[in-house]
């Protein structure tokens, strides 16, 4: 009965908001007959948003905790308003960079995707129809996730879950291309050098995006190109709302509809309004029902809404969906699925443990992934690739059009005198090519539509040794001599690195050049 009671109270908190009048934000405490507290928090999402909840709740724990101990209650400064942040999103939605994603974002409107399938399509959609079904994730599934799956690809946890999400749907219901809602924290550079860290409201962003796995080989595959898909999101997805509804012309409306909603809510921690000098924060969880939290009559915007977010330690993937649109069973299959493909997908990339790039990785973003296998290839291992410059590209071409020039070419010498240890020489010289990407270059135009420079990872060649000593007078001067001109006749071949070398003579006991 008490449970009951706390259940019709905090409906009728929530139900209490009046936009036009406010409060927005308001709380509730529930005191227990065992001694335990839970503490009710209820705000508008007008109002605050994910990031927003994790201030409120560290400012919280912080103030609880200098009550408790009775220090001055005092809060880190404030950041920038919202109102700034609204006032520059008008000026940015007007902006030749918002102009330049237009295209983007009109292909992810035209991409040809099949609709969600429906057990009954006939079905009501409101929010009084709506189940939750829900997998969890083993701790130490998780902490595997968390630690030991971007090291090989460099991914993101929420590049993993999408995948394997993707994966389940099309095991269950065989979709090759699926379009997908995501949200993102929305607290992106906007074209100003504003600091909203640690400012309240609703700033997420939601935005579309296509997943097409007709091609993936493999699992392996499947992450490659959703994690490619997502690196070509122009600004983690900021503009397209402001495309779409800031700017006069409106080039993005109306939108289709999505049938999945995806947000990965991130690591909560093993407790709630935890700071950075806490292992937890003073409030835990509640599993207990808080009630409804919008009317029952009110349409659900979409037809699965896919949640994942991890509380002490373990991730939690939800489903919520209509009961008048699935079986139960469907939903029970596709979540089966869907734990199938991320447990395996986690065991696959975490044994993976040399380093694969792929095109996002790289700070020229024109590469395909064939492309950039091709030229992996050819160099024999890539770390980074750049576009030239126009003067590199001058000499570049020149170089092309007769590779035995010898300009551009500089050949430097200095003579020393006294003891030198050669192999330190040569280990100094070999740590000096390591520590600067640019000694490790070399250069291609058949990818990418353009000459680039291709920094490798290592390379090897460049030092060399001869000893003259046993030669005197005009012998010396003139196998020096030789030295000197046999190097710049050999050039350089810009398809391989390093574009310098090192050459040490011995002239004589403690003499070298």
């Amino acid at each position: 009965e008490a449970r009951a009671q706390q259940l019709l109270r905090s409906e009728s908190v929530q139900a209490g908001f009046v936009l036009a009048t406010g409060p927005l934000f308001q709380a509730a405490v529930f005191r227990h007959a065992d001694g335990t507290d839970e503490l009710l928090l209820v705000a508008h999402h007008l109002v605050v948003d994910g990031v927003s909840w994790r201030i409120l709740l560290e400012d919280l724990s912080t103030l609880y905790n200098q009550a408790r101990q009775g220090l001055a209650l005092a809060l880190p400064s404030k950041t920038d308003s919202l109102q700034a942040w609204q006032a520059q999103q008008q000026h940015f939605a007007l902006s030749q960079t918002l102009q330049a994603q237009l295209t983007y974002w009109q292909a992810q409107h035209q991409a040809p995707v099949a609709a969600l399938p429906k057990d009954h399509p006939e079905g009501r959609n409101q929010v009084q129809d709506a189940q939750v079904q829900s997998f969890l994730l083993p701790a130490a599934l998780t902490e595997q996730l968390l630690t030991q799956t971007h090291r090989a690809y460099g991914t993101e946890v929420q590049e993993l879950l999408l995948t394997a999400l993707a994966q389940a749907l099309q095991a269950h219901w065989g979709l090759h291309t699926v379009c997908l809602t995501l949200e993102g924290h929305g607290r992106e550079w906007i074209g100003a050098e504003l600091d909203v860290t640690r400012t309240v409201g609703w700033f997420t962003s939601k935005y579309p995006l296509v997943l097409d796995l007709s091609t993936a080989a493999d699992s392996i595959d499947a992450l490659i190109e959703v994690k490619e898909a997502l690196r070509r999101i122009p600004g983690k997805g900021i503009g397209y709302g402001l495309l779409r509804y800031l700017h006069p012309a409106q080039p993005l409306a109306p939108a289709p509809a999505s049938d999945i909603v995806f947000n990965y809510l991130g690591d909560f921690g093993s407790g709630a309004g935890a700071t950075s000098q806490e292992a937890t924060g003073v409030f835990t969880y509640s599993g207990q029902q808080r009630g409804a939290s919008v009317s029952a009559h009110r349409e659900r915007p979409t037809s699965l809404e896919v949640s994942a977010l991890i509380v002490e330690g373990q991730l939690r993937v939800s489903v919520t969906y209509s009961q008048q649109h699935y079986q139960q069973r469907t939903i029970t299959q596709v979540l089966a699925h869907y734990e199938q493909h991320l447990t395996g997908l986690i065991a696959t990339v975490a044994a993976t443990t040399a380093r694969q790039l792929t095109p996002s990785d790289l700070t020229f973003a024109g590469l395909t992934r064939p492309e950039l296998a091709a030229l992996t290839a050819q160099v024999g291992g890539v770390q980074d690739v750049y576009g030239l410059t126009p003067l590199q590209e001058g000499m570049y071409y020149h170089w092309v059009q007769d590779p035995g020039s010898r300009a551009h070419a500089i050949q430097v010498a200095y003579r020393l005198q006294g003891h030198l240890q050669v192999a330190l020489l040569e280990q100094s010289y070999a740590q000096l090519v390591q520590s600067y990407d640019v000694l490790r270059t070399c250069f291609s135009h058949h990818y990418g539509g353009r000459a680039l420079q291709v920094v490798q990872p290592t390379v090897s060649g460049g030092f060399s040794f001869v000893d003259h000593a046993a030669l005197a007078g005009a012998a010396l001067t003139q196998a020096l001599a030789q030295e000197k001109a046999a190097d710049l006749a050999r050039g350089f071949d810009l398809r391989k690195g390093s574009q310098m070398r090192l050459r040490v003579v011995q002239l004589g006991p403690d003499s070298f050049e």
